[in-house]
């Protein structure tokens, strides 16, 4: 996070995409989302988790997410791959 008016910003670029178990995949979304603390409460924060929710529209059937986290500033990254199942709908 970095100082910005009277506040800490960290702007985030979010990367998710699933492939089924047929091997379909779909395309990657890209969000980008921002992260903005007053500076009076940048220590607290910084023990915290942030939440972003993202709402996914995939087949039914076993599916792999991927999801990348990218801070463009530092370009560090980070990667994480979960294994689900969508039920079949009624």
């Amino acid at each position: 996070m970095v100082p910005e008016g009277d506040d800490y910003v960290s702007r985030l670029v979010l990367f998710v995409a699933a492939r089924d178990a047929g091997g379909g995949q779909s395309e990657i979304v890209q969000q980008n989302h921002e992260v903005r603390v007053p500076a009076g409460s940048i220590e607290r924060a910084q023990e915290h988790r942030f939440k972003i929710d993202v709402s996914l529209l995939m087949r039914e059937g076993s599916q792999r997410i991927s999801v990348g986290l990218l801070d463009p500033l530092t370009r560090q990254s980070s990667y994480q791959t979960i294994q689900t199942r969508v039920p079949t709908s009624s």
